[in-house]
């Protein structure tokens, strides 16, 4: 029996909050399987099974030096699963060289799946020969079919991988992917020492601010990197711990999207500008557009609609400074909490970007966890991205969600003694359903209103759309911080449906939050509205 939880009733009405540009709902159904405790990994895919090394088997790192990464629960095993079978077998990494063994039990390398070649990239751990802590100059070239049979029978992987050095390519908490059949390493940094948290000397640290790209070379079974070079862009791209994702934008060309990450130059914050990568390797902010949900690294999924030119980029919970509580408030937290927030970030086919709030995981999950795609090749464009036209209005099942920090609080890093957060032993299969209608999400709420307005925060105009199922005299209402009514808009007598309103907000209103109450006869919806000028 396995155990289901509903993550959101679509983009939409339902929610309160936000509308999506087009309709599917997205759900999570746990199995009872236990599976291997990790986060910050590296995985690849052959049929139905996932090959999966590295990263760590311990939740959110520690504050004090000394226990911070501790190189016991570096991850020393390498595993297949089959989440389809609920099988999984494994390999102790003793049998590799100590150099391969002390970068394949790493943190947050960069990897990416080149045929049936897994590449992986630097990575932040401990070091045998010289008993310290740093990001590996090394790229790992691991031969996934080969590897995967020789863990499920019991033998050597040691002829399935090879080591290559090159000091450019130490870099941990980028990510790696491919323009133009070629590898591009994108952001990151070079870490190395013992982590603390208030920037004493126990460490150097080097954001690459860069995208760097490269080739892996072949000949008679020998792996050799070539055609290196770099692009240094010390203002979109000094970011780590982010998410990037394949995209398509609206002429149909493949890109890729970097999303927020840490840390600003001058602040210890999320960045909260995206950034776009064309097929040329340059880079440009999305304009007009500020993500405030899901910040850090997190498993996330990507999906693209040709018969309407649109793309969603959904995020599953994680880290992040702005989050939605349970009364539908946008908090801003600047201790950075984990979050149970689903968000989508959409693209439409003007090239418009807006961010949706999706639901809520069932617990503070997500944070450095994996979406894992199903082997299912309808499903999937080249580039990897979910082609939502092949979607139905039943359920699909689209992957799965591995592992990642499990927290039991949102905000735990300065009591964190290592028992308030763990490494996570859950899958959460992911089902996608598209076509769900509004009439029919109206309907299944048991509020007769709904209500809700965007961009929030703001600093111009805001979109306010509001649904009835009855006509009502309506009126809004905006009250300031120090609860005085500040403006009144009487629409007067509207009929039932859907009803949008544009508000211009007013160039003497001082930053800060507000309500904005709308009232349809005898009942009062109101949002939380961050204003900033």
């Amino acid at each position: 029996m396995k155990k289901i939880f509903l993550s959101l009733a679509v983009f939409s009405l339902f929610t309160g909050q936000l509308f999506s540009q087009f309709e599917y709902t997205v759900s999570l159904s746990q199995q009872d399987q236990v599976w291997p405790a990790l986060q910050s990994f590296v995985w690849a895919k052959t049929d139905s099974k996932f090959l999966v090394a590295g990263g760590r088997t311990d939740g959110l790192h520690r504050r004090q030096p000394f226990a911070s990464f501790d190189p016991a629960f570096n991850n020393s095993v390498m595993y297949v699963i089959d989440p389809t079978t609920g099988e999984a077998w494994n390999a102790n990494l003793n049998a590799l060289s100590q150099g391969i063994a002390d970068q394949l039990s790493s943190s947050n390398m960069e990897f990416y799946q080149m045929d049936n070649l897994l590449i992986c990239v630097g990575g932040y751990g401990y070091n045998t020969p010289t008993a310290g802590k740093v990001t590996f100059p090394n790229v790992l070239v691991i031969e996934v079919e080969e590897t995967i049979d020789a863990i499920m029978n019991g033998d050597d992987v040691s002829p399935f991988i090879q080591q290559l050095t090159n000091q450019n390519l130490a870099v941990c908490g980028g990510h790696l992917e491919s323009i133009n059949n070629k590898l591009v390493l994108v952001g990151g940094h070079r870490f190395d020492g013992n982590y603390n948290p208030m920037n004493n000397p126990t460490f150097t640290q080097a954001y690459t601010s860069a995208i760097k790209s490269f080739t892996i070379e072949e000949v008679d079974g020998v792996y050799s990197i070539a055609n290196y070079e770099s692009f240094v862009d010390a203002d979109l791209l000094h970011r780590r711990d982010y998410n990037l994702l394949a995209s398509v934008d609206p002429n149909g060309e493949n890109d890729l999207i970097l999303f927020s990450g840490v840390f600003q130059a001058t602040a210890d914050l999320p960045y909260l500008d995206c950034v776009e990568i064309d097929n040329e390797n340059t880079v440009s902010t999305i304009p007009n557009f500020s993500q405030y949900l899901n910040q850090y690294h997190t498993a996330s999924m990507a999906m693209y609609s040709a018969s309407n030119n649109q793309s969603a980029h959904i995020f599953f919970g994680g880290i992040s400074q702005y989050y939605y509580d349970e009364t539908g408030n946008l908090v801003n937290d600047v201790n950075v909490p984990f979050s149970k927030n689903i968000s989508a970030v959409e693209r439409n086919s003007s090239n418009e970007f807006s961010e949706f709030l999706v639901g809520q995981m069932p617990a503070y999950l997500g944070a450095s966890a994996e979406f894992l795609p199903v082997n299912n090749e309808a499903l999937w464009l080249a580039n990897g991205v979910l082609n939502f036209d092949a979607l139905t209005s039943t359920p699909t099942l689209v992957g799965y969600i591995l592992g990642g920090i499990e927290s039991s609080e949102a905000n735990i890093f300065w009591i964190n003694t290592g028992v308030e957060s763990w490494a996570s032993t859950k899958i959460y299969e992911v089902y996608i359903t598209a076509g769900i209608t509004e009439s029919v999400e109206i309907a299944a709420s048991s509020d007769p209103v709904q209500f809700r307005l965007f961009p929030n925060p703001t600093t111009d105009d805001i979109q306010i759309e509001f649904s009835m199922l009855r006509s009502a005299k309506v009126e809004v209402t905006w009250t300031n911080a120090e609860g005085k009514i500040v403006a009144v808009s009487d629409l007067g007598q509207l009929p039932n449906g859907k009803h949008q309103y544009l508000w211009t907000v007013p160039s003497d209103w001082a930053s800060g939050q507000y309500l904005c109450s709308v009232r349809m006869n005898d009942e009062v919806k109101t949002i939380h509205v961050i204003i900033q000028k």
